[in-house]
């Protein structure tokens, strides 16, 4: 009998360790994810010279569908400007087993900011 508890809280515990590690790696994922949308955003106005309004607002649906909250993007407004710096900021909900055994959810912040001296023509 005792064996058998043995075996049940090792098998308990690699699970709770798996678990955790998969946690672990999705701010990894998310990571790249946030990356690579803004990087298209950020590529299409070096290109085009100018994002509109409803870009701006399509990043922020794009952001939301990965499952992004609170997103604000800041893109420049001068289109003849010889520099410009491009901000997009979101937070991803985490959830984190704790010491105790509960799962917490944290807010992770996700920052992008790129620059440009000059646009391309």
């Amino acid at each position: 009998m005792g064996r058998v508890i043995v075996i049940a809280f090792g098998i308990m515990i690699m699970t709770i360790i798996l678990v955790q590690s998969i946690l672990l790696m999705i701010p990894f994922i998310k990571r790249v994810e946030f990356d690579d949308l803004c990087y298209q955003y950020s590529a299409r106005l070096i290109r085009d010279g100018e994002l509109d309004e409803s870009e701006r607002l399509q990043l922020s649906q794009d952001l939301e569908s990965l499952g992004f909250r609170n997103s604000s993007c800041s893109f420049p407004d001068d289109v003849s400007a010889d520099c410009f710096i491009i901000k997009v900021r979101a937070f991803y909900p985490m959830k984190r087993i704790m010491p105790d055994f509960t799962t917490r959810e944290l807010m992770m912040p996700f920052r992008f900011n790129i620059s440009s001296i000059a646009r391309l023509e």
